[in-house]
């Protein structure tokens, strides 16, 4: 469970995204230590123990409350629709990329080697069977939910 406490991303740079999160103190972020603390405790006490233990808080992109079972996973199933979405539009509002860009684009170990253009990235994961809109339209989309499921990731 992670809860993002964020009214705007300035300042964010530099900060995240990184191979760790940068951990700070509660009040360095000007967050009340007492009542995260009594915030944590209440969820421990609502809806178990797990909940609390499992908790991340994010201010400022930078960590400063973590469970002591941060890094167990769960099926999220519908709700990563919400992140997944938050993310792209956030990505969009920062120009770095469009309704129209290609996974592959932006990783291009993505690319199918026998046909290295945009259009190939995922097609490989197609499988007969599976949908697609005539003349093999929509291929690489269904590949890469099958790639994503494949990873027991439910993103859409």
């Amino acid at each position: 469970m992670a809860l993002w406490i964020a009214p705007s991303l300035e300042g964010l740079a530099g900060v995240f995204p990184s191979a760790q999160w940068d951990e700070a103190t509660p009040k360095s972020q000007g967050v009340d230590s007492a009542k995260l603390k009594a915030a944590a405790e209440l969820l421990a006490k609502t809806v178990g123990n797990d909940g609390a233990r499992e908790l991340v808080v994010i201010r400022h992109g930078r960590m400063i409350w973590r469970g002591d079972d941060i890094d167990k996973r769960h099926g999220v199933w519908s709700a990563t629709k919400s992140f997944t979405s938050t993310v792209l539009g956030l990505l969009i509002a920062d120009g770095k990329c469009t309704l129209d860009t290609r996974v592959a684009e932006v990783l291009p170990e993505k690319r199918h080697p026998s046909n290295p253009g945009p259009d190939a990235a995922y097609v490989e994961d197609w499988r007969p069977g599976d949908p697609d809109w005539g003349a093999q339209q929509g291929r690489a989309i269904i590949g890469a939910l099958n790639d994503l499921a494949a990873q027991h990731v439910n993103s859409l």
